[in-house]
């Protein structure tokens, strides 16, 4: 399966449809998060749903971690991207919050996976939160 075409089955996945709580910094958030908020809750979804499957279609394998990074930074790239133009204002910001949100979610469970590929994981958090 081409590397594109299984980006786009991972996107078309996220549109489907669950919070990063781990030992890792959350972002400074000027408002407080509206959890509650429709956006919010789909943000969540799509990248727990991205993220979950792109891990679970690579084995998990640790080994495989340089091919979840860029997957998720492709889909991220993607994301932004798409982004502006379905939502604005307080609802794209739900959203990417959101998103990040059930991000870090995955990367944490990945990260008690892989404990050796913290460094990479971390950078590859650090990445997708500097998207937004």
């Amino acid at each position: 399966m081409s590397k594109q075409l299984f980006i786009l089955i991972l996107m078309l996945g996220s549109l489907t449809a669950c919070s990063g709580n781990g030992s890792h910094p959350e972002p400074d958030r000027s408002e407080p998060m509206n959890t509650g908020s429709s956006f919010y809750k789909i943000g969540n979804n799509a990248a727990k749903s991205t993220a979950k499957s792109a891990w679970d279609s690579l084995g998990p394998n640790c080994q495989q971690i340089p091919s979840f990074v860029q997957i998720i930074e492709d889909s991220m790239d993607d994301v932004v991207a798409d982004l502006g133009t379905r939502y604005k204002g307080q609802s794209a910001q739900d959203f990417g919050e959101g998103y990040l949100d059930g991000l870090s979610s995955v990367l944490n469970d990945v990260r008690t996976q892989c404990p050796k590929m913290i460094t990479q994981i971390d950078q590859l958090e650090q990445f997708c939160r500097s998207k937004f």
